[in-house]
């Protein structure tokens, strides 16, 4: 409630504006609400409409205005009822900080009359200031204040993170009446990954990393075969496949501004190379090596080979590989698939001095061959003996003792060609066995 002009529009003559009736209960003396402005020509006449701590004086004003013209005399009065309402008392609800990714706000959802209590919703909102700046030669500033707020109703957070100034303009009561509001947005945690996208299957557990601390409690790991911030490869169950691949998301919520933001990266476990390799010696110096079982292609990857005689190879297969000397040699094979690195290692036993395998193979001792149901094995030596197909599948493991007619019943097995390997002291020797029904 301010004070406001009265007037009218005649000219030349006197007239006169008094209160007839105040509101009952206002206070208001009817001799006072009426003031001139003798210095302006014509004269301003201001009825008092009351402060904004004044609500009492709210109500009809019956004003009388009178004319009395200079010639005649003659004076002319009439009555006019002014309505005098109280303007809201503008207040703003508690606004805590906001999220950049937060969705739009409804600003009329936090605008109230103090007086009543009711929400206000005949105003419109506007952003007059951004980061303590008005100057719109800033392209952040007249962003912010162009843009911040929707419809005059909406504030969108994306706008960016900032302090903006949001002024609220009641029209309620038929008269304009403002206030303004001071809101925060937040950015979202800067979130960056640090993990390997392959790993190999089946080798444990891989602490899973970001830019923030692993045990740090406002942040949390999920995904496939994720346990707290660990990714535990030993969980990853690969049967046909070479390698399967899965999302894993990091979250993080800033313990102070309680803002979240999310980022993910996909990890793909491979399968382990799986083999054994055997030797073979042939001649009386020359070893080959010779791979037995594998669980995928092997050709592509890289090998390398310790043979413990000194040597090392980076060969796919090795053969000719020369010891001079009797001994045990322990030879290993590295096979590296780009992620995962499988050894496997043999021990040779060589003497050169007691029976060689040039000696197992003059002596007959397998027959009949080929055989339909009993293959007998003579051997001047213990030794172990395993048959294989053609496709390198194992079929059967056995014993023989030296000097002893040794019986082995492959009645059962289909008819085609087998391999069978004589083991002895880390030593094998292979002979082409056909199968008949």
């Amino acid at each position: 409630m301010v004070t406001e002009p009265i007037a009218s529009n005649r000219v030349g003559g006197i007239e006169s504006f008094r209160v007839l009736e105040a509101p009952a209960g206002s206070g208001v003396d009817v001799n006072n609400v009426i003031t001139i402005d003798a210095v302006s020509n014509p004269d301003k006449y201001y009825l008092d409409l009351g402060k904004k701590n004044e609500p009492q004086k709210t109500g009809n004003y019956i004003v009388e205005y009178c004319f009395k013209n200079a010639i005649t005399g003659c004076m002319r009065c009439d009555t006019s009822i002014v309505n005098v309402i109280s303007l809201p008392k503008i207040k703003f609800d508690s606004i805590p900080g906001m999220c950049i990714n937060q969705a739009m706000v409804t600003l009329d959802s936090i605008v109230r009359d103090s007086f009543t209590g009711k929400r206000l919703s005949a105003g419109i909102w506007q952003c007059i200031e951004y980061n303590k700046s008005r100057d719109l030669t800033i392209s952040s500033v007249k962003n912010a204040i162009n843009n911040s707020v929707y419809q005059q109703h909406y504030f969108k957070p994306k706008t960016g993170s900032g302090t903006y100034l949001l002024k609220y303009t009641d029209f309620s009561s038929g008269c304009s009446t403002t206030d303004s509001i001071e809101v925060s947005v937040y950015g979202l945690p800067q979130i960056k990954l640090f993990t390997p996208d392959t790993v190999c299957a089946n080798s444990g557990k891989y602490k899973l990393q970001s830019n923030y601390s692993y045990n740090d409690a406002n942040g949390k790991w999920s995904g496939s075969y994720v346990v707290n911030s660990d990714y535990n490869s030993d969980s990853v169950v690969l049967a046909n496949q070479y390698a399967i691949t899965r999302k894993m998301t990091f979250g993080y919520t800033n313990p102070l501004t309680k803002c979240s933001d999310t980022a993910f990266t996909y990890r793909t476990a491979v399968k382990r190379p799986y083999f054994k390799f055997m030797a073979s010696l042939h001649g009386h110096y020359l070893v080959d090596f010779l791979m037995i079982d594998s669980n995928m292609n092997l050709k592509n990857f890289k090998w390398l080979w310790y043979y413990g005689n000194g040597d090392t190879s980076t060969r796919k297969y090795s053969k000719d590989i020369v010891f001079k000397d009797s001994g045990d040699y322990k030879t290993y094979l590295n096979i590296y698939n780009g992620f995962c690195i499988t050894t496997d290692s043999l021990l040779l036993n060589i003497n050169y001095h007691t029976l060689s395998i040039q000696d197992i193979i003059a002596i007959p001792k397998i027959y009949p061959n080929p055989v339909t149901d009993i293959l007998n094995i003579v051997l001047p030596m213990d030794a172990e003996v395993k048959l294989f197909d053609m496709n390198g599948k194992f079929i059967l493991k056995t014993n023989i003792d030296a000097n002893q007619t040794n019986q082995i019943n492959i009645a059962d097995l289909k008819s085609g060609i087998y391999m069978l390997s004589i083991i002895n002291g880390g030593l094998s020797y292979w002979v082409k066995l056909a199968k008949t029904n």
